[in-house]
């Protein structure tokens, strides 16, 4: 399933690059795949891995962070339409990208300031394209236009700050973030769930709206107990349990023995298998 939503998102995005408007059945059948199997996932790493090919990051990146929304969402208590519609908000937020050109998108190394201002222009392409669709309410398309907006107005387009910002862009921010800390890029390695935590929480509550990126962090790390990973020396390991305290240093089972990672700081978690 993971995989087949991955090529309907190809093709979604590949037809808007040629000039296509936004398929509405394409968003949906995405949108339903993940609200109605997601709840059969308990190892995110492995389902996250199912396709690791680098080239398909773009369309791999918009499931992954409906994935990441809906369990937001869920932890927020939201009710189920408010879930399904974020979903469609994560499916959604970076369809702008489609008209982005490829030497922006896949450049292997920092962007030059006018490179940047062409790609932030994707979220108001987005807004624009979410316009074709109109069973769709304006929290969704105004989720697409702020997920690049943080809560202390360093954001873009409008630098919008706290509750002026749409709550689906807040969720979008935080799993959108996390995702591509997470992934392979041309550009970069990508990083463990546990450097990642140390990462988003660095970024901090002036970028992320503190209730939501606190219900991420207090949720998330749960699923990764019970990966298999594999430590700086080589030899692979198993995490077996994570403190809510401390999620950026798990305990890891190598060899027989049990590393707590708080405390052994000459051992890290390489790559999660």
């Amino acid at each position: 399933d993971y995989k087949k939503n991955i090529n309907v998102m190809k093709q979604l995005i590949n037809d808007l690059a040629a000039g296509k408007k936004l398929d509405f059945e394409k968003v949906k059948f995405v949108s339903d795949s993940v609200y109605y199997r997601i709840s059969t996932i308990t190892n995110l790493t492995e389902y996250m891995n199912a396709v690791k090919d680098i080239d398909v990051y773009t369309y791999r990146h918009s499931i992954n962070v409906s994935i990441y929304a809906y369990f937001i969402a869920k932890w927020l208590g939201m009710e189920e339409s408010e879930i399904k519609n974020v979903i469609t908000t994560g499916i959604l937020h970076d369809i702008g990208k489609s008209r982005i050109p490829d030497s922006i998108l896949n450049k292997r190394g920092p962007l030059l300031p006018e490179e940047f201002e062409k790609m932030k222009e994707h979220v108001e392409i987005g807004y624009k394209l979410s316009l074709d669709i109109k069973c769709i309410n304006d929290n969704i398309r105004e989720g697409v236009l702020m997920h690049h907006e943080n809560v202390d107005g360093s954001g873009y387009p409008y630098s919008l700050k706290g509750d002026k910002i749409n709550l689906y862009a807040k969720i979008i921010s935080v799993a959108d973030v996390y995702d591509a800390l997470t992934s392979e890029r041309v550009y970069k390695k990508r990083n463990t769930p546990f450097d990642a935590f140390k990462e988003i929480i660095k970024m901090g509550y002036s970028k992320f709206d503190p209730k939501i990126l606190t219900t991420f962090l207090t949720n998330i790390y749960v699923y990764y107990i019970g990966s298999m990973v594999k430590m700086n020396n080589g030899q692979i390991g198993q995490v077996v349990f994570v403190s809510p305290l401390r999620i950026t240093a798990p305990i890891v089972s190598v060899g027989g023995r049990c590393i707590d990672l708080s405390e052994k700081k000459y051992f890290r978690i390489d790559e999660m298998l």
